[in-house]
């Protein structure tokens, strides 16, 4: 979305990486038009190196998305911003089970959906 990628060069800007360096892509509304924009940038950027972040549950998908769309990339696993703080956080049905639990679910979901529509590639 336009306010996360907003935030993202935001970030980036503040961490010292000169403003005039940065792409910030923010006209995707899901993952397979994210892959196809960011494929069609990094070709006319000449980039020999792409360092896709994101979460351990979305990557599979992503990286899926993003070798359908013709480029190849490095994936780099965030930092969950809500990590169990007790080991019974994994174990017990809770707030936390039911989030992770529709996270997958929508995941799961999103790769069978994806593979049908042809917009998932495994190596």
């Amino acid at each position: 979305s336009e306010a996360r990628g907003e935030i993202v060069r935001q970030t980036l800007v503040r961490l010292g990486i000169p403003q005039d360096r940065l792409h910030t892509q923010i006209t995707s509304r899901n993952t397979h038009e994210e892959a196809v924009f960011d494929s069609a940038l990094v070709q006319k950027l000449g980039a020999e190196h792409v360092v896709l972040v994101t979460s351990d549950f979305h990557m599979w998908r992503s990286v899926g998305a993003f070798r359908a769309a013709g480029l190849e990339v490095v994936p780099a696993i965030s930092r969950d911003p809500l990590p169990a703080r007790f080991w019974d956080e994994w174990l017990v049905p809770g707030e936390r089970g039911l989030r992770e639990a529709s996270v997958f679910a929508h995941e799961a979901l999103g790769i069978l959906y994806y593979r049908l529509r042809g917009w998932y590639r495994s190596k």
